[in-house]
């Protein structure tokens, strides 16, 4: 599976553009001068729910967030702090 998920990354970039390249591998890092056209042909930005436990995060609240289609959970997802940083009262994560 996650040479599925590299092949679909490098892929992404490689057609697109993200105001955040993902570093793909230590042999091609990141395609973020490189295109596939002489424009990006869309953008991007890769957003990746961890599903395991964050540091402070019961197994409980892991499994009841991991339920993907219970729309109970947004809110509760939104007010925990993101590793990308969020943007403060507005609920939504912000790109740094």
């Amino acid at each position: 599976m996650a040479e599925t998920m590299q092949h679909i990354l490098t892929m992404m970039e490689w057609m697109g553009t993200s105001p955040r390249p993902e570093h793909i591998n230590s042999e091609v890092g990141t395609l973020a001068d490189d295109r596939l056209t002489a424009a990006p042909l869309f953008t991007f930005l890769r957003r990746d729910l961890p599903l395991d436990p964050a540091p402070g995060m019961s197994i409980q609240d892991a499994a009841r967030f991991a339920q993907i289609d219970d729309p109970d959970i947004i809110a509760p997802l939104y007010a925990r702090p993101h590793p990308c940083g969020s943007a403060q009262g507005s609920g939504r994560a912000a790109v740094p």
